[in-house]
C-alpha cells in the first residue's frame, strides 16, 4: 500500500512540474515547484530513502530563498528584526 503511495505521490509531482512550466510570473513557477518538491519529499520518505528527501528539502530552502525572499527586502528585514528581537541583540 505504502509503494502504491509513493507512486501516486511521484505521478502528481511530475503533473505539478509540467504544470509549473506553463505560468508565466515568476513567483507563480516557484510556487508551483516547490509544491512539486515537497510531493517529491514525501515521496522519497514513503520510499525510505531518507538522503533523496533530504536533498530535495535544500532544494526547497533554495527556492524558497532565491524565489520568494530574495525579492523581497523588507520581508528579510523583518526576518532579521525577528531573530534579533528573540535572540535579545540590540540594534546599533
Amino acid at each position: 500500500m505504502i509503494f502504491i503511495l509513493a507512486q501516486f505521490c511521484g505521478i502528481t509531482a511530475l503533473v505539478l512540474t509540467v504544470i509549473a512550466v506553463q505560468f508565466k510570473t515568476k513567483e507563480s513557477i516557484v510556487m508551483c515547484s516547490i509544491f512539486a518538491n515537497i510531493v517529491v519529499a514525501i515521496q522519497f520518505f514513503l520510499l525510505n530513502a531518507i538522503t533523496g528527501a533530504g536533498w530535495t528539502i535544500y532544494d526547497i530552502i533554495v527556492k524558497v530563498y532565491v524565489g520568494v525572499i530574495q525579492e523581497s527586502s523588507q520581508l528579510i528585514s523583518a526576518i532579521i528584526a525577528l531573530i534579533r528581537d528573540k535572540k535579545g541583540v540590540k540594534n546599533v
